[in-house]
């Protein structure tokens, strides 16, 4: 188990570090990790590698709560629309555009109508019918 779980960890660094290589510029790695000055370490720890890690740290938020909704509900195959989460973050962005809430970015617009997604019947009909 400690095996797979080391392999697994250096399996997601090595493909940090390439996924932070590919880009409309070219870098040189050596010279982004040993020179401060230059360019190439700006781009990479300025740019890339927060973008790379962002994207990691997003996919395993996703993981870890589709997992959670799956044993919620008891079924492998559960997907945000089950429970409304879906169509609560829809409503959500569509009354701040509609209102042309702008003070905040699209995706945090859409919160404040989850409990609305939560107050729908449609929940009861998964969850504890088993």
């Amino acid at each position: 188990m400690i095996l797979w779980l080391l392999i697994l960890t250096a399996t997601l660094m090595v493909s940090l570090i390439v996924a932070s290589a590919f880009g409309s510029v070219r870098i040189n790695l050596i010279r982004a990790f040993t020179d401060v000055a230059s360019a190439d370490h700006a781009i990479f720890f300025g740019a890339r590698l927060p973008r790379v890690l962002m994207g990691a740290v997003v996919g395993a938020v996703l993981a870890a709560v589709g997992g959670a909704l799956q044993a919620l509900v008891r079924n492998p195959l559960a997907e945000g629309g089950i429970l409304g989460i879906s169509g609560g973050a829809a409503l959500g962005a569509i009354i701040a555009l509609v209102l042309a809430l702008a003070k905040f970015p699209l995706p945090m617009r859409s919160f404040p109508s989850l409990p609305s997604a939560r107050r729908s019947p449609q929940p009861s009909r998964y969850i504890g019918s088993r």
